[in-house]
């Protein structure tokens, strides 16, 4: 799917106050939403992230240990619990106080969970690649066991063998984009091969500071 989705489409994209000491009527309601989503961080999110950390560094054997099967369906119970979010009623007091690192807290789970799907995307092409492998080996095996298909196979090779040469080279070019050079001088690379996006990020708003590269060349 392209293009960006944005969640708040189709709403009215007003401002949510003008100035700073307004009040409005949502302001319960806004604040009982606010202790929810600390709620959501501290129950749901903040379990998460050691896991998706493990996933996103390419240490498999450490992820696949970190959390049971009985630990995500707790979670998932947490998570779907209307009680524990006070759904239908008023926040007590004990989640209410205002917590300044909360948007950070957000912001850098986001990043977890972007580094999570390219790391995903990563894994579905090895797995891609192995099935191609496995194809091909699995007509290697069915011609080794079979004495007519291993006739007609080295007859094969005999005749179109001298199309290829020992010396060939691979001449053509590869060039990396300045943000992934940059990242690779600067922090060497990656696990797994999956760019953390956070520093990722910093290089390529740089680039872009120092006019080096533009917001229009990211999109191609």
């Amino acid at each position: 799917m392209n293009g960006k989705i944005d969640a708040n489409a189709g709403a009215a994209q007003v401002a949510l106050y003008t100035t700073l000491d307004t009040t409005g009527p949502n302001d319960f309601a806004i604040k009982q939403d606010y202790y929810r989503l600390q709620i959501l961080y501290n129950r749901i999110l903040f379990q998460l992230n050691p896991t998706m950390t493990l996933y996103n560094e390419g240490n498999f054997e450490d992820f696949m240990n970190s959390m049971s099967t009985q630990e995500l369906i707790t979670l998932s119970s947490t998570l779907n619990n209307d009680e524990i979010f006070y759904i239908d009623d008023v926040v007590p007091e004990v989640y209410t106080e205002y917590n300044e690192n909360m948007v950070g807290n957000y912001r850098e789970t986001s990043n977890s969970l972007i580094n999570t799907i390219k790391q995903a995307m990563t894994e579905y092409i090895k797995i891609k690649n192995l099935e191609t492998e496995n194809q091909q080996l699995l007509s290697y095996k069915n011609i080794l066991e079979n004495q007519e298909l291993l006739s007609e196979y080295l007859e094969n090779m005999q005749q179109t063998s001298y199309f290829f040469s020992a010396n060939a080279t691979f001449n053509t070019n590869i060039e990396l984009k300045p943000w992934y050079r940059v990242y690779l001088d600067t922090y060497g690379a990656p696990n797994d091969g999956v760019f953390d996006s956070t520093l990722l990020a910093g290089i390529i708003e740089e680039l872009i500071n120092t006019g080096e590269i533009t917001e229009d060349e990211l999109l191609y």
